[in-house]
């Protein structure tokens, strides 16, 4: 399921930073295309932190037999 959601995520961000980078904005802000970018590749790393931190839980405790 995580290696599922991280494909889902980079698939996300790809469409995302195409249609940032895709968009005419105006010419006072240039600052907008490199802002939405960064906001959209923190989304996407960290929509993938629940399910990397449950697969390792799960992992430790199938280990030690709980």
């Amino acid at each position: 399921m995580a290696a599922l959601m991280t494909a889902f995520a980079a698939l996300w961000l790809a469409g995302m930073l195409a249609a940032v980078w895709l968009m005419p904005m105006s010419a006072p802000a240039p600052w907008a295309r490199e802002a939405a970018s960064a906001v959209c590749a923190a989304a996407a790393v960290l929509s993938t932190v629940p399910a990397w931190t449950y697969l390792a839980r799960y992992g430790r405790e199938r280990r030690r037999g709980l």
